[in-house]
């Protein structure tokens, strides 16, 4: 596997734009994307989708660029003592959690480091800036897809276990914010 030979690459985020919708679609009908993140299947249907979270307040929804250009998605969001009905099969967690999803767009940047690189750089983009507050980031990955659990691992995410997440078998990952000062 070819990894990046000038680490670390500058990582930043941007808010996702109606702009970037177009490109989105593109990465999220990759068969390496489409198979583990549901999504309408056509461009009007998704764009709604995006559009929505774009809107609202929780989730927030990042473009993830490297030296400027594209690389991927991610997005966080709140979750509090009012868990939504996708939510119930979670753990008792923290007051101040957030979770996090995210995907690398295009197939070619996969397994070269870069996702554990921008998920660290997006809790320190959090805990710095958008959400100082939080004291707990949750991922959950489909259990069999070993290549974003192997990621947070690297990040420094824990297994809490794995569960029944209404839309299949989910790894609750959990990383501490603390845990960056032991």
């Amino acid at each position: 596997m070819e990894r990046m030979t000038h680490y670390p690459k500058r990582i930043s985020f941007k808010p996702v734009t109606q702009e970037d919708i177009p490109l989105l679609f593109a990465w999220f009908l990759q068969p390496h994307v489409h198979s583990w993140w549901a999504v309408p299947e056509t461009e009007h249907e998704f764009a709604d989708y995006i559009l929505k979270k774009i809107a609202g307040d929780n989730p927030f929804a990042f473009m993830v660029l490297c030296e400027g250009e594209p690389l991927g998605y991610i997005q966080y969001y709140y979750l509090n003592g009012d868990l939504t009905a996708d939510e119930t099969w979670l753990p008792e967690l923290p007051q101040r959690t957030v979770g996090i999803d995210q995907i690398i767009g295009d197939k070619n940047m996969l397994g070269k480091g870069y996702g554990t690189l921008f998920i660290a750089e997006f809790i320190q983009y959090l805990t710095s800036y958008a959400a100082p507050d939080i004291t707990t980031v949750i991922a959950d990955p489909d259990s069999r897809n070993y290549g974003a659990i192997r990621c947070y691992e690297k990040v420094g995410f824990k297994s809490m276990g794995v569960y029944d997440a209404g839309w299949g078998s989910a790894t609750l990952m959990r990383y501490d914010i603390h845990q960056r000062y032991k």
